[in-house]
């Protein structure tokens, strides 16, 4: 694979659009409209033994919590997960 030298640096997204990967584009612009100051509140529901998330959906984890597992961003809508532990 070669490299594209030109005379202002290009963003990732720029690389991208550059050699036609759409799909790549696709999948970045989805978490770049989640807005980084935005989160995504993870409530545990200890009955089920799942995450229910802010966004509508659950997640569960064999051990541990999110944060434990390097889960930082939510799967399913891309914002910062912010755990309630209340």
């Amino acid at each position: 694979m070669g490299y594209s030298f030109k005379t202002k640096p290009m963003n990732a997204k720029e690389w991208f659009k550059d050699r036609k990967h759409w799909d790549v584009i696709t999948l970045m612009e989805g978490y770049h409209n989640a807005k980084s100051w935005e989160e995504c509140k993870w409530k545990y529901d200890e009955h089920d033994d799942k995450y229910d998330t802010s966004c509508g959906r659950a997640f569960c984890f064999m051990v541990d919590t999110p944060k434990e597992n390097e889960y930082y961003y939510c799967p399913g809508c891309g914002k910062r997960i912010k755990e309630d532990n209340q």
